[in-house]
């Protein structure tokens, strides 16, 4: 009789599973990247990777499904909960996380839109310049087809290399000032990763806390019920 397959085995998501996905999503944050971007796909990746060493079976796609429904639900959540007057809010540690996460997620929407906007101003002004050299490398050829039949003289050969340095030269001022602002555009980003990177570890660092403080709680919940079974069994035995 033939084995029957085995089943695939199925991961059931758990309330400190999704809290570890916040917190990698907070540290990570994937959405700092475009849209479809290899690196957003990338930071998806190593978000899985992370919470798989953790023991959880996580892939890519899993992980953004995953946060999607959550945000989705907080969303809703918040919507429900603005149209009910006279309640009171009770935020848990992981309806925080969220507001940081949204939080987060608007700032880097606006960083991204301004970058792009940025992008193409700086675009279309390279390609602006690029136009103004090469009409002015077009004319100055003109002028010499013109003069092809006249007598080269050693004053109009000065003034047509000038014409040729002149062009040149802006080229090269063009090109610097590109390089100058990505220069300043990176250090930008480094400054923004130096900070949310900090904001991550005093994060991290605070949910280590509170799961220490509630192992320690357990305990002594265990402890205390431990002794009292203790002191009901020798009370029977007398």
């Amino acid at each position: 009789m033939a084995n029957a397959p085995a089943k695939r085995e199925v991961f059931t998501w758990k309330a400190i599973h999704e809290e570890l996905l916040l917190q990698e999503v907070l540290l990570l944050e994937p959405f700092q990247y475009r849209q479809g971007s290899k690196e957003r796909g990338a930071t998806w990746t190593k978000i899985a990777e992370n919470l798989s060493e953790m023991g959880m079976k996580a892939s890519q796609r899993s992980v953004r499904e995953k946060f999607e429904k959550i945000l989705k639900d907080f969303k809703q959540k918040e919507a429900m909960e603005e149209r009910a007057s006279g309640i009171d809010v009770d935020y848990t540690e992981r309806d925080r996380a969220m507001v940081d996460i949204l939080e987060r997620m608007s700032e880097c929407e606006m960083t991204l839109e301004s970058n792009k906007e940025k992008e193409n101003k700086e675009k279309g002004t390279a390609e602006e310049m690029r136009k103004k050299a090469m009409e002015s490398f077009g004319e100055t050829r003109r002028r010499h087809s013109e003069e092809n039949e006249e007598l080269v003289t050693p004053e109009r050969k000065r003034r047509r290399n000038s014409d040729v340095m002149e062009v040149l030269k802006g080229s090269l001022e063009m090109k610097k000032k590109e390089q100058e602002q990505a220069r300043e555009l990176r250090e930008r980003e480094l400054n923004l990763m130096d900070n949310q990177l900090r904001r991550q570890e005093e994060f991290t660092r605070s949910m280590m806390e509170q799961q220490q403080q509630f192992q320690q709680q357990q305990q002594a919940v265990t402890m205390s019920i431990l002794n009292t079974l203790a002191e009901i069994t020798k009370n029977l035995k007398n």
